[in-house]
């Protein structure tokens, strides 16, 4: 509906675009926090125990393929047709083609049954009436949640925003060929995303968050200090690595935190809250710092203030187990 806003029945002009604009954006934000707590709580539960971090670790498999699909689209419009185009016709393409892959999305949910865990909760009779109301009951790991959730959330946006300024700004290199790198990373990180995942399954996953972030920490510090060097190239890839290390085993760390009867609740008010609006509000307030003091290496302060607020989150979150119901 968006792609097709002034065209037919929808508005043309006016503030009835605006509206109708913010209003399905809004149900549009909906329907996208609700499918990937979904997608973490539906893996977790239907994952045997030895791998259920390397199971898990698809549920960021899609965010990151749409990323990818969306670069590819960029790049062809940048390359192959006019801002013109582009202005009035190119940005709904993007709408057209997610929200055909929405319906086919549907189609496929409808022919999911619900995991085990659940189904026993039903004939047990043991769902929760009020999930919101008896997630509050275990704020401590609401709280241990959200913080966990802060490193991947920031890392996520500023990596997808100003790493195209940075080779701008440094190296010089136009929007195209920054597009083609933007392309290479983001098929690198979905190609290893999984595999990363069966690290989870061999070792601490505790450990592997807390060491990942450590060196994300002493990544962003250096390359503030080498920012103008190839050292801070070799941190971005590194930097990319590592944070793929965070995706492939946040949800399993996430989802083995609250019990089966508020798990999908809990993971909502903790890591999808985490990222709308930390994550989505960083940008902003990235390049806003960016233009008042203007160096673009402003980024890096935020990831390093992610690194340590989530390193303090996995340490203190002490009970790293899945709680029985």
């Amino acid at each position: 509906m968006i792609g097709c806003l002034g065209w037919w029945f929808f508005p043309k002009s006016g503030i009835s675009v605006i509206v109708f604009l913010c209003c399905l954006r809004f149900v549009q934000g909906m329907a996208a926090g609700g499918e990937l707590p979904g997608a973490m709580c539906y893996l977790s539960e239907c994952a045997p125990k030895n791998e259920k971090a390397y199971i898990c670790s698809f549920s960021f498999l899609g965010p990151q393929i749409g990323v990818l699909i969306s670069q590819i689209e960029t790049y062809i419009f940048e390359t192959r047709f006019s801002h013109e185009f582009i202005e009035r016709y190119g940005w709904r393409i993007s709408f057209i083609l997610g929200g055909t892959f929405a319906f086919l999305a549907l189609l496929f949910r409808t022919k999911l049954e619900e995991s085990p865990g659940f189904q026993a909760l039903k004939e047990k009779a043991l769902t929760s009436r009020k999930p919101v109301i008896d997630a509050i009951h275990y704020w401590k790991k609401l709280l241990g949640g959200f913080f966990s959730s802060l490193l991947a959330a920031v890392g996520f946006y500023m990596f997808a925003v100003f790493v195209e300024m940075y080779f701008d700004e440094v190296f010089n290199i136009s929007k195209s060929n920054n597009l083609l790198i933007a392309m290479s990373m983001m098929v690198i990180s979905t190609a290893t995303l999984t595999i990363l995942g069966k690290l989870g399954d061999k070792f601490s996953k505790k450990h592997i968050l807390i060491l990942s972030s450590l060196l994300i920490l002493a990544l962003s510090v250096s390359s503030l200090i080498f920012y103008r060097t190839f050292f801070a190239i070799i941190s971005i890839f590194l930097f990319l690595f590592l944070l793929n290390l965070q995706f492939a085993i946040l949800p399993v760390f996430i989802s083995e935190l609250f019990p089966d009867t508020i798990r999908y609740t809990g993971i909502a008010l903790s890591f999808t809250l985490c990222d709308s609006i930390v994550g989505g509000a960083t940008p902003w307030l990235a390049s806003l710092l960016t233009k008042k003091i203007g160096a673009v290496d402003t980024f890096l302060n935020f990831t390093i203030a992610g690194s340590i607020i989530s390193l303090v989150a996995f340490y203190l979150t002490n009970k790293y187990r899945q709680i029985k119901s």
